[in-house]
C-alpha cells in the first residue's frame, strides 16, 4: 500500500516495531539530514520524538520479547530503531551510540558541482510494460534536478523502452530531499537493485506522501 497506516495501540513488540520503522526513525532521518556531515548521538535525537508520541503511562508498559525477556515498551521503541540503523546502515558508525550522515565520493561530487540550496525538481519515472494498477507497488525511479526534467531522464542509459514520466515535485535543496526520500524507502524494504540505480518498489502516492512529511518537517 502507497501509506503505512498504524495499527490499534497495544503494549505489544508489534507496536513497538511499527513505531521505531514507520514513525520515530523517519523523523530521526529527517532531523539527521540537517546536521550536514556533523555526528550526533541517536539517542539524543529519538527519545523527544518517542516522548511526544507516547504517554508517561503507555511508556512504562511492559511487552515481553520472544525470546522472554521484558521491558518497557519505550526501551523496546528505542531498541528497534538502533537495530535498524545498524542493520539498514541508514547512518555511517563513529563510536558506540553516535553516528553521522553517510557520503561518497560521487554525493561529495555532487555537492561540490550542485549546490544544496538549489530549487530543482524530484522527479519519478517507470517503463509502461512494469507500470501496475493504482495502489499496488512497482518498480520506480526516483531522482533529481535542477535543469529540465526531459532532458535529464533523456541523458540516462540502460533504457529498454521509452520511459513514461508519473510525477513532478518541485522542492527546495534538491539533493537533501533526494537523499531523505531514498533513505525512508530504503528501510521500508523498497529499495531493488534492477533496472538500475533509485530504484524503489513503491507508488506516486508513497512518494508524495514522503515528500509532504519532509517538508512539514
Amino acid at each position: 500500500m502507497s501509506e503505512i497506516q498504524p495499527p490499534e495501540f497495544e503494549a505489544s513488540q508489534r507496536y513497538a516495531y511499527w513505531l521505531a520503522k514507520y514513525n520515530i526513525l523517519p523523523k530521526v532521518i529527517q532531523i539527521a539530514s540537517e546536521k550536514g556531515d556533523q555526528p550526533f548521538i541517536l539517542r539524543d535525537i529519538m527519545l523527544p520524538l518517542i516522548e511526544d508520541v507516547l504517554s508517561e503511562e503507555q511508556k512504562s508498559m511492559i511487552v515481553t520479547r520472544k525470546n522472554g525477556k521484558r521491558m518497557m515498551l519505550d526501551t523496546s521503541v528505542k531498541s528497534f530503531v538502533a537495530q535498524i540503523v545498524k542493520q539498514k546502515h541508514v547512518f555511517e558508525k563513529v563510536s558506540e551510540g553516535v553516528y553521522k550522515n553517510k557520503s561518497d565520493d560521487e554525493e561529495i561530487e555532487e555537492i561540490e558541482e550542485d549546490s544544496e540550496e538549489f530549487d530543482g525538481t524530484i522527479y519519478a519515472y517507470s517503463f509502461p510494460m512494469i507500470i501496475k494498477p493504482k495502489g499496488e507497488d512497482f518498480p520506480i525511479k526516483i531522482g533529481r534536478t535542477e535543469k529540465d526534467v526531459d532532458v535529464r531522464i533523456g541523458q540516462q542509459s540502460n533504457m529498454f523502452e521509452p520511459p513514461k514520466i508519473l510525477e513532478q515535485w518541485p522542492v527546495n535543496k534538491t539533493l537533501k530531499m533526494e537523499q531523505a526520500i531514498h533513505k525512508i524507502l530504503d528501510y521500508r524494504d523498497k529499495k531493488r537493485e534492477a533496472p538500475g540505480k533509485e530504484w524503489f518498489d513503491t507508488t506516486i502516492a508513497e512518494i508524495t506522501e514522503i515528500i509532504d512529511f519532509i517538508r512539514k518537517g
